[in-house]
């Protein structure tokens, strides 16, 4: 991004533009110019001269191209000379060229506090100004604020202005330039009458003033310039402040210093059993867990005092909020452990269990047989034959991504199988499985986990490859999957994803320890040893229900699928369903690369058939292989 000084003139920002540079420069009293490549528009708005106005100016900020600039007499020069250079050297290149500029109606209207935010759209001279005011009217008309509408008006009145200022160009140099313009009047319900700001409230607006202007802009460009972008989500910025990129390293520097769910892992998950044996299992076990080696209120100073409000691309500003809040509630919950407490913040990070959930998860327990007879017993796969064939698995993607760092290691204290964390596979040192289901496991384990782990590395952001907040069940979904495409996904591990939701909505409903292993093992044939590791796995902590997202992952990725969804997408990194469209809208803009690494088991020819298969709405009775 280039810096410009204060006072630069017009020729030297579209030199910068004309070279490919990005231009950021500021501009006299405290003004700004900001444009992430020449485009075929620009928003503007103009501080009053006599008055404060705040808030107003992060209406525009959200855009790629925009400059805030000063409304006293002695600046409009300037703006106009820049205004009219970039008009010109956009209709060199585009043909043609919009101009918008935003303002606060009258500052001392009354105003009741929550109203819906009220809009004014101005409509300047030129051809198809009248067609795309209208579209602006309809987008706006879908911003919502507390649950209430934005008014929108279309004035047939002559352009108005910003109060107390003249305008910056005139109807016959407009005409001059070949340039067309709208104005946007709004009512400034993001503050109070005194200025006091609702950040929340301007945060609203200023994203849904956004999208609305986007979708604007994209009418106007493929109907009147040269070159029409493929979508409105292509005219987004492209290039962030440095400001951006030390927020996202300092996210994932909070993420990174601690392992949520191996700090909730039990560390005498044996001994438990042992005492749970020796009092006929009806006493509750006690768990150990590892000591905290940070300060979680330190932790939680440091994460909120991260100045996210700055950003101003307001996507990238709610993936960093998301982030931020969840980060918050894991650390909220490590502060709560073995209290009721941490039952309800993992409710709250991993939400309610559909009710559709729960009839899939009783129909797998009611309907397939508790253990599975092929006649004769199954070569198994220690730990120590997993991880030879995990590393090999590791080096054909090494050979894309030869710097690729992956350590495989067999380790006592991970009692749930095996586990990815930060890209690194961990195995349970006594931990095996039959032959049949190992590519699956593997498809899983590395296939999945790690591959999205580092397909999010080599991206800018670096919580692509931590996880976006929420990723949880997409990303056990679509480990689960894989299992499915390579033809392991088994009748018996399907009702192990049945039982883990049962499990979780008992302990969500108040069974203890005891009860729930009963229900386990005397009602739906579970072993003892399984019964109690499915009742730890959810007891874990003081009552974690994470274990319901791989049931519900699966079911809501093939509901995606049959949508007509694209699979390959979902491995940019780890990212939830709903961060799909953000993650497109940043591939059309060109600030996200095409993901290196592809699942090993996509080339398989009966992957390709299951595929497809879902697809046509195959139902989840139909995945066990």
């Amino acid at each position: 991004m280039v810096q410009t000084k204060s006072g630069t003139n017009a020729k030297v920002v579209l030199a910068r533009l004309d070279s490919g540079q990005p231009v950021r420069t500021q501009l006299p009293a405290g003004g700004k110019l900001k444009i992430d490549r020449l485009l075929p528009f620009l928003c503007i708005y103009r501080k009053p001269p006599e008055h404060p106005d705040p808030g107003t100016e992060r209406l525009v900020t959200a855009e790629a191209a925009y400059i805030v600039g000063s409304g006293e007499p002695a600046a409009q020069d300037e703006l106009r000379s820049l205004v009219t250079g970039l008009a010109h050297e956009a209709r060199e290149q585009f043909g043609d060229f919009l101009l918008v500029e935003v303002w606060v109606a009258d500052r001392n209207a009354h105003r009741t506090p929550g109203a819906a935010p009220h809009f004014k759209i101005f409509t300047g001279p030129g051809v198809g100004t009248q067609v795309m005011s209208e579209r602006l009217c309809e987008e706006l008309r879908k911003l919502l604020v507390a649950r209430q509408n934005a008014r929108v008006r279309l004035s047939t009145e002559e352009p108005t202005l910003p109060p107390g200022l003249e305008p910056l160009l005139s109807a016959s140099q407009l005409k001059e330039q070949r340039c067309r313009w709208l104005g946007v009047e709004v009512a400034p319900a993001f503050r109070s009458s005194t200025g006091k700001l609702y950040p929340l409230t301007l945060r609203q607006m200023r994203h849904g003033l956004s999208r609305a202007l986007n979708r604007t802009f994209h009418l106007f460009a493929d109907r009147y310039t040269t070159h029409p972008p493929a979508s409105f989500r292509a005219l987004g910025k492209r290039t962030f402040s440095s400001e951006v990129k030390r927020l996202d390293e300092q996210l994932a520097a909070l993420d990174e210093s601690f392992d949520f769910l191996l700090q909730v892992t039990p560390v005498n998950l044996d001994d438990a059993w042992q005492e749970f044996v020796r009092y006929g299992c009806e006493r509750t076990p006690v768990f150990r867990y590892p000591p905290q080696e940070f300060d979680p209120y330190s932790m939680k100073r440091r994460l909120f005092s991260l100045p996210i409000e700055r950003v101003e691309d307001p996507m990238l500003e709610g993936i960093f909020r998301e982030k931020q809040m969840m980060l918050d509630r894991e650390l909220s919950m490590l502060l709560d452990m073995e209290t009721p407490r941490f039952l309800l913040g993992s409710q709250q990070m991993f939400g309610k269990i559909p009710r559709r959930v729960l009839a899939v998860a009783r129909w797998l327990l009611d309907n397939l047989p508790p253990e599975e007879d092929s006649g004769e017993a199954e070569p198994m796969e220690d730990a120590a034959g997993f991880a030879r064939r995990a590393k090999r698995l590791i080096a054909r993607y090494r050979k894309i991504i030869p710097d690729m760092q992956v350590e495989v290691s067999i380790r006592p204290e991970v009692f749930t199988g095996m586990i990815v964390s930060r890209g690194n596979l961990l195995i349970g040192d006594r931990a095996t499985l039959p032959q049949s289901r190992v590519e699956a496991m593997l498809a899983h384990e590395v296939g999945t986990h790690v591959l999205t782990y580092h397909n999010g590395h080599s991206q800018p952001f670096r919580l692509l490859a931590l996880g976006l907040a929420g990723y949880d069940e997409l990303q056990e979904g679509l480990a689960v999957f894989a299992e499915y495409l390579t033809g392991g996904l088994t009748g018996h591990r399907m009702r192990l994803l049945g039982a883990r939701v049962l499990a979780a909505q008992a302990c969500t409903d108040g069974a203890d320890f005891v009860e729930l292993y009963r229900l386990l093992t005397q009602e739906h044939g579970f072993s003892p040893e399984i019964g109690y590791l499915l009742t730890s796995r959810v007891f874990r902590g003081g009552g974690l229900t994470k274990d319901s997202a791989y049931l519900r992952g699966v079911l809501s990725l093939m509901r995606y699928l049959t949508g007509g969804g694209d699979l390959e997408p979902l491995y940019m990194g780890k990212i939830g369903v709903q961060h799909i469209p953000l993650i497109r809208e940043l591939e059309w803009r060109g600030v996200l690369r095409p993901a290196p690494l592809r699942p090993h088991f996509l080339e398989l020819p009966q992957a390709v058939k299951r595929l497809e298969r879902i697809r046509k709405g195959a139902s989840y009775r139909e995945l066990m292989s």
